[in-house]
């Protein structure tokens, strides 16, 4: 842990007048303990990125202000005992030792320079510009390093021979205008256009000369023996004397313009505002010589110091007094700023008055069997003031004493109010009594209840009493604020502040009473209206003890958590934002403030605490509060080696397990630093999430899934956010899980699936198409068995015709019967394996048949046929032989029985009929003769004869088109025009092909 230096305080030694002077800035002394490699640090130097380094005897180590990191020769350095750093504009660092040569420190890695194997550098002094290295070998000879390669400045013999043997310039300075300087016992040279030059300074007569510096205005600052000179246009201005006559080996114009001087047996003064002030003996460095200063980036001072690590003087704006400086006692619990501008102090052990920067205790008076614990200070009347002691255990009489032009008037109670000249209210139990003065002897003139008695809580306190400027009384107790005015008493127990324990009742310029408490702050409008805050995520304010306002409308609170600064607008506005809190982190004595002053005239706010007080600079608070630095990522630790450099990172899909080390450099509160990150892929977009919170310097990611992430990540602190770093990395996916195989994988899927889709549909067609083939094979031959099956019927019947003819008409005609006979047979028999043939050839033979019936019936038997001339008879393929059947029926049937002659007519048409709630084309088929009719017909019948020829041909019709279910292909019924059957028959397009 980093050992907080508590209780040294600054200590002016010497100035004109002889005066002394107690100051101490917070500082912090970092040793071995704390990681530093070891306690004799030699150099010191910022880089770029903030980091701090430290050349000791034995290593080299970088600090980030949170944990130092230690390297040495195996490292990569040529040795582990280092003297000198130096850097170049590139960010290159350089580090010297005594006979080792140099080492450089580059993109994350050592190395040495290695000229000449057979020389080696005895380097006293060296600095570097750009890629050069000056340097001070065998303390006479200037030599240089550029581009590794080696050699010597002045290649004059003379002037090397006139600084070998004669000038003993033993130190380098590089000035700001690229001048190269040398000197030492023989005073200053400068080295120009490899010549050497001598520098004559008007006004300056000595001739050692052990430190340079020049500050950012041009003045070129000399140390000397006892002495320190400025100088300006080669003429000294200025001419500071010290009071010692030892040597200033070190000089360092801070960014504030303050002048720090390392002094051999005094150790480290500062120079400011025409005062030199000596801190040497409070940070006991005057037995361990400091060897090197440094201001970092943040106005923090370091100091290095042979056996004491280093010192970090930080949060400068602070200033720290405990009982070493000249207080009576380090627990301070009341500080209030006199009208001449002295600090009044209330200690647990007597009342200090600070007057500039000497303390002085009031001697009260009283006995030394009296504790006097001052618990509170409050200003009454011009130089008047009030003084509360709470830790005595014996009472006494209120008194008056002046001291040093101001009058204390002390009361054995914790608050008091004085009203004017003579008059005070003083707090006793549930009691304001009102106390007149007359000289210094007091009397009680009256008293009122603060509670009345029926409300009066339990174990009640009278913490504090403010006056209003319409003469409220405003009374803070244990138990909540009161307010009384004439008769009329007010509480407020409804708001939880309000109705807490009152610490402090404060009344503003404005008329608003504020209040600190310990559920937190307050204030009541001059209109009634109130505004109380507690506790948020991001800020604490229970347990309130004081309260004070400055000049730039802000109210200052101390809490038991730090100190804190709050815009008064924003809690006009009921909010608190843009707030400021501070604590010991940031340079405080305490965390715990128990009571705040401010100083209109300095600008300056007071803090007490238990372990001492701190004197806030306001006007420089903003030089030291400054946002955190960026944070820096060290490396990726992957599980197979460590990345350092950040530029399009691709990871294989085995390093998804990453941890990223990161830091901030921060020296003023490196113990309030904490980071914020955010990280997603791009499709989660990170920027839209919420800020994840952590003060650990690594992050852990586990498990990532490929894809393409972006880490966002800032430092923050109790009052700042820094910018934000990103680090982008892409995870790359198993070549099983890139684009490439994913699009050849699903291709080869979609091939396969495709083929075996394509194998499978084959497969289902050929055998719907050989279950097609065999259920036409089966319909065909069941079309064939109907067909075939009529021949018979029809042989049948016309067997039976040609015997009836034979009896009744001679040979002849009979011979020319059975002639058409076989003609009509042959044609059957060539058609009967058909099942569709053309129109043309069924009305054929159908002409055939009614040739042959009408050789039988004579000229009683006429017949027509009537094709429609949207029918073309040659291409047009029906079922083969419905017609005959039909009109074999209508003569037989119908016209046979008929007394007379009959006709037989035959129409063929094609049209589109409803099929099923669709509109289907269709051919019909109508045959109508003008016989006696279906019902007649019947009571001629010997039995109940079903014709086959008609079932069958009913049946071939179904088997041909299945899919329209019961529809009804044949229709057999009387005329209705005149007497005769009608027989239709309707093909639909799976029976004909046109």
């Amino acid at each position: 842990m980093k050992n907080l230096t508590k209780g040294l305080l600054f200590s002016l030694i010497f100035l004109l007048l002889n005066n002394s002077y107690s100051q101490t800035p917070p500082n912090i002394n970092y040793t071995t303990k704390d990681g530093l490699c070891n306690m004799n640090v030699i150099d010191m130097y910022q880089d770029l990125n903030g980091y701090l380094w430290f050349a000791t005897n034995h290593g080299l180590s970088r600090f980030d202000g949170n944990s130092f990191e230690n390297f040495y020769d195996a490292d990569g350095l040529n040795t582990n005992s280092l003297t000198l750093i130096a850097a170049g504009n590139d960010g290159t660092l350089y580090f010297a030792s005594s006979r080792h040569g140099i080492s450089y420190y580059k993109n994350g890695k050592f190395g040495n320079y290695e000229t000449d194997a057979k020389h080696t550098f005895d380097i006293s002094k060296f600095r570097a510009r750009n890629d050069t290295i000056f340097f001070i070998e065998d303390k006479k000879t200037l030599s240089f390093i550029y581009n590794h390669t080696y050699g010597k400045y002045f290649t004059n013999p003379e002037t090397n021979k006139l600084l070998s043997d004669s000038l003993k310039l033993g130190s380098i300075f590089l000035s700001n205008d690229n001048g190269i300087y040398l000197f030492g016992n023989s005073g200053i040279y400068k080295a120009e256009n490899r010549t050497l030059k001598k520098i004559n300074i008007e006004g300056f007569n000595d001739s050692l000369i052990l430190t340079l510096h020049e500050d950012k205005t041009g003045n070129l600052w000399i140390g000397s023996r006892g002495k320190v000179y400025v100088v300006n246009n080669l003429k000294v201005i200025k001419e500071i004397t010290l009071p010692e006559k030892e040597g200033v080996h070190r000089i360092l114009i801070d960014s504030r313009g303050i002048a720090w001087f390392i002094v051999a047996s005094v150790g480290l003064s500062y120079y400011k505002d025409n005062e030199l002030f000596d801190i040497g003996e409070k940070l006991n460095l005057k037995k361990f010589r400091p060897s090197d200063i440094l201001e970092d980036k943040q106005g923090n001072m370091w100091v290095s110091a042979a056996g004491k690590g280093v010192y970090c003087l930080n949060n400068l704006y602070i200033t720290q007094y405990t009982e070493n400086d000249g207080l009576s006692n380090s627990s301070v619990l009341s500080i209030l700023v006199s009208g001449a501008g002295k600090k009044l102090i209330g200690t647990t052990d007597g009342l200090n008055v600070l007057d500039g920067e000497k303390f002085s205790k009031v001697n009260i008076g009283l006995s030394s069997s009296y504790t006097e614990w001052i618990r509170f200070l409050k200003p009454g009347y011009k130089e008047n003031y009030t003084v509360s002691l709470t830790g005595t255990t014996q009472q006494f009489q209120y008194f008056m004493k002046p001291y040093e032009g101001m009058n204390f008037t002390y009361f054995p109670t914790r608050c008091t109010k004085q009203i004017d000249s003579v008059t005070y209210l003083f707090g006793e139990e549930n009691k304001i009594i009102t106390i007149i003065r007359n000289g210094n002897t007091f009397s009680e003139k009256e008293s009122f209840e603060v509670f009345e008695k029926e409300k009066k809580p339990k174990l009640i306190a009278i913490k504090d009493i403010e006056t209003g400027k319409d003469g409220t009384i405003w009374i803070g107790t244990s138990r909540g604020l009161v307010s009384k005015k004439g008769e009329e008493r007010k509480t407020y127990s409804n708001d939880s502040v309000f109705n807490s324990n009152i610490s402090i009742v404060k009344a503003d310029n404005s008329g608003r009473i504020w209040v600190a408490a310990s559920y937190g702050i307050g204030v009541i409008l001059p209109d009634g209206k109130t505004y109380s805050f507690s506790k948020s995520p991001e800020w604490d304010l229970r347990n309130s003890l004081s309260l004070t306002f400055d000049n730039g409308n802000n109210i200052w609170v101390g809490t038991m958590e730090g100190l804190f600064r709050i815009p008064i607008d924003s809690i006009l506005k009921n909010t608190i934002s843009g707030y400021l809190i501070l604590n010991e982190n940031n340079g405080l004595p305490s965390s715990s403030i128990y009571t705040v002053a401010y100083d209109e005239l300095k600008n300056e706010l007071w803090a007490g605490s238990v372990n001492g007080m701190a004197k806030l600079e306001l006007n420089n608070i903003g030089k030291y509060l400054l946002p955190p630095a960026k944070v820096i990522i060290k490396n990726l630790e992957l599980p197979d080696t460590t990345l350092n450099s950040f530029e399009n990172i691709e990871l294989n899909y085995s390093q998804n397990n990453i941890r990223i080390n990161y830091t901030s450099p921060n020296f003023n509160d490196p113990k309030n630093i904490r980071y914020e990150y955010k990280i997603g892929s791009e499709n989660e977009n990170p920027e839209k999430k919420e800020w994840n919170t952590t003060e650990n310097t690594n992050l852990e990611l586990a498990s990532l899934s490929p894809d393409n992430y972006r880490l966002l990540i800032r430092a923050a602190d109790n009052n700042f956010k820094s910018d934000i770093t990103t680090l982008s990395f892409k995870i790359m996916p198993p070549f099983w899980k890139t684009k490439w195989f994913t699009a050849l994988t699903s291709i080869f899927i979609i091939a396969t699936v495709g083929f075996i889709f394509n194998r499978r549909i084959k497969y289902l067609k050929d055998k719907a198409k050989k279950d097609l083939e065999m259920q036409s094979n089966i319909t065909a031959l069941k079309h064939e068995a109907l067909s075939a099956s009529m021949n018979p019927h029809f042989i049948f019947n016309t067997l039976n015709s040609i015997q009836y003819y034979m009896t009744t008409h001679s040979k002849e005609d009979a011979n020319e019967y059975i002639v058409n006979f076989s003609r009509l047979i042959r044609m059957n028999l060539d058609l009967a394996r058909q099942t569709l043939i053309p129109l043309e050839t069924e009305i054929g033979r159908l002409e055939l048949y009614l040739k042959y019936e009408k050789l039988r019936f004579g000229e009683r038997l006429f017949s027509e046929i009537k094709i429609s001339d949207e029918i073309n008879p040659e291409t047009l393929q029906i079922p083969n032989m419905i017609l005959q059947p039909f009109v074999e029926n209508s003569i037989w049937h119908g016209l046979l029985p008929k007394e007379g002659n009959g006709l037989v007519s035959i129409e063929i048409n094609k049209k589109k009929i409803p099929v099923n709630k669709e509109m289907l084309p269709a051919i019909l088929i109508e045959i109508k003769d003008d016989g006696i009719g279906i019902t007649e017909a019947a009571k001629h019948k010997k039995s109940k004869h079903i014709s086959k020829g008609q079932s069958i041909i009913k049946d071939r019709l179904k088997l041909l088109a299945p899919e329209y279910g019961e529809f009804e292909f044949i229709t057999i019924r009387d005329r209705e025009d005149k007497q005769g059957t009608e027989v239709t028959i309707t093909l639909l397009p799976k029976h004909y092909i046109e």
